[in-house]
């Protein structure tokens, strides 16, 4: 998790650094009490910053995927012992793919909230779902009906955690570049 934090707030610089640059370069005044008119070229840059949301949003899908079969994984080894425990896992390609809006259950539509007053902030959530959770075939079952296989979990809890790590490396590298031209 402190990795994830780190990666919040880098995003969070990056958007402080775009808002400063924003009001230096189009003179946007740093607190408006109204909704001011839109200055020349304002849209395009909440364009910019919405097609950069939209790019990101693959991968914020795909950690929280990862983070979801993580915590199956780590369900499965901390049952191991458990008698009558079935082995539960889903496919990631397959979720992924629905989450994005390939179809299937992962994509229902977002929820917004009404605004009673003019000082209410606008919010709007994305219901993500869970992943179909399905049940693993043991190659070796047990006298007591528990279906965990210690060396098959631990084998795709390592290999998880290392896709997880690798696309927290991919994101950091691209809030790095984005950082950088920000800066210049």
């Amino acid at each position: 998790m402190p990795v994830y934090f780190q990666l919040c707030q880098t995003v969070h610089k990056v958007t402080i650094l775009a808002e400063w640059r924003l009001r230096v370069v189009h003179g946007i005044p740093k607190a408006v009490k109204a909704r001011p008119a839109p200055l020349a070229g304002t849209h395009r840059v909440s364009l910019m910053f919405d097609r950069i949301g939209e790019n990101f949003q693959f991968n914020q899908t795909a950690l929280a995927l990862r983070q979801q079969r993580q915590e199956v994984l780590a369900a499965n080894i901390a049952n191991a012992d458990t008698p009558h425990y079935k082995a539960r896992d889903f496919d990631f390609n397959k979720a992924l793919q629905e989450a994005m809006g390939g179809g299937g259950s992962l994509s229902l539509p977002a929820t917004e909230l009404n605004l009673t007053s003019a000082r209410h902030i606008p919010a709007k959530a994305e219901n993500k779902g869970t992943a179909e959770l399905l049940y693993r075939q043991p190659f070796q079952p047990s006298l007591d009906g528990n279906t965990v296989d210690m060396d098959v979990e631990r084998v795709q809890f390592a290999d998880n955690t290392a896709r997880y790590q690798a696309d927290l490396s991919i994101i950091s590298a691209r809030l790095r570049s984005l950082r950088s031209v920000f800066e210049q």
